[in-house]
């Protein structure tokens, strides 16, 4: 009976030995697959994406002097990106530009059915371009598309417009006055590190010369003697909304403060006007409209160890990270 008894439980020791080798077994895709996406800083932020259920390669075209093109989004990327950063930029700030600029090519393809791509240069024209320092600054600015393959943001499993700029005049602007007809998921930031970048202040000496010129291609008056240029409104983050300009020879109208700085070449619609002594001098405060992502500010933030969905989350809202290849 006892060598019986022996035997029955060797039996079940070993039973149960198997039964815990199998589900080990079971568990060890699971437990790669953890290893792998486990982000680097400690934090699920770096790979809170989602998949979409898309097998979709996305193409763009790329305007060139020889005509348009239909280029890979990710090989038409990292010309881009390498066209807007700077080599030496943080490499998390990297990861979130290409993030961004994917994500406004895919919202372009599926809202118009095509995206054209802007700055794009072929790899002769980069080796042009940079010269002996090619190899690096490719390694650089494909490094970083490489490491955000796919990944896009997204609102409602769609994915949403997004808006970038230089250096922000401190904080970057609320979409609510651009109107209701889209659903911008940028929002106003604190931008404190933008004050200190280069071209955070700049003064312009406007020539009356030049400013008459483009008075009367406003006006379509010959004369604009006496015209006078007031600043009506500005909204929450300093940025003119509108001026009125009016004058002897011509009825008085208004215009919008991005109009008026792009005709006039201005960095920012965050200005001051003084009389100069020929002509008006602006004192611009930022570099770009002030909507969307600070490019300056992003980079203070993956300097102070932010990973680029954290970045992105600082200037876009209710967002979702999802991947589409």
């Amino acid at each position: 009976m006892n060598r019986i008894r022996k035997k029955r439980t060797t039996w079940r020791t070993r039973a149960g030995i198997c039964l815990v080798v199998f589900f080990v077994l079971m568990l060890i895709p699971f437990v790669v697959v953890l290893t792998v996406v486990r982000p680097e800083q400690g934090t699920a932020e770096r790979v809170s994406y989602e998949k979409q259920d898309t097998d979709a390669a996305y193409y763009v075209v790329c305007e060139q002097d020889a005509g348009s093109i239909s280029v890979p989004l990710e090989t038409a990327l990292v010309s881009v990106l390498g066209g807007i950063m700077d080599a030496d930029a943080p490499e998390e700030a990297l990861y979130a530009m290409a993030i961004l600029l994917r994500t406004q090519a895919v919202y372009d393809i599926e809202q118009t059915g095509s995206c054209i791509i802007e700055g794009y240069a072929s790899d002769a024209e980069l080796r042009e371009r940079w010269g002996e320092n090619y190899e690096s600054y490719h390694a650089v600015f494909a490094g970083a598309v490489s490491e955000t393959t796919g990944i896009i943001m997204t609102y409602e499993g769609k994915p949403i417009e997004t808006a970038y700029h230089a250096v922000s005049a401190g904080r970057t602007r609320s979409p609510a006055l651009l109107g209701s007809g889209h659903a911008y998921h940028w929002k106003e930031a604190e931008c404190g590190q933008d004050l200190m970048a280069r071209d955070y202040r700049t003064v312009i000496d406007c020539p009356a010369e030049k400013l008459d010129a483009c008075l009367r291609e406003l006006t379509g008056s010959l004369s604009i003697t006496g015209a006078h240029i007031v600043i009506e409104e500005r909204d929450e983050a300093g940025y003119v909304l509108s001026l009125s300009i009016s004058g002897g020879e011509f009825d008085a109208f208004r215009i919008g403060g991005e109009r008026f700085r792009a005709l006039l070449g201005l960095p920012s619609s965050h200005f001051t006007m003084e009389s100069a002594e020929d002509g008006v001098r602006f004192i611009c405060f930022g570099n770009g409209h002030g909507y969307g992502l600070s490019i300056y500010q992003a980079c203070a933030l993956a300097e102070e160890g932010k990973n680029c969905m954290e970045i992105l989350k600082y200037f876009f809202d209710e967002i979702v990270f999802m991947r589409i290849a």
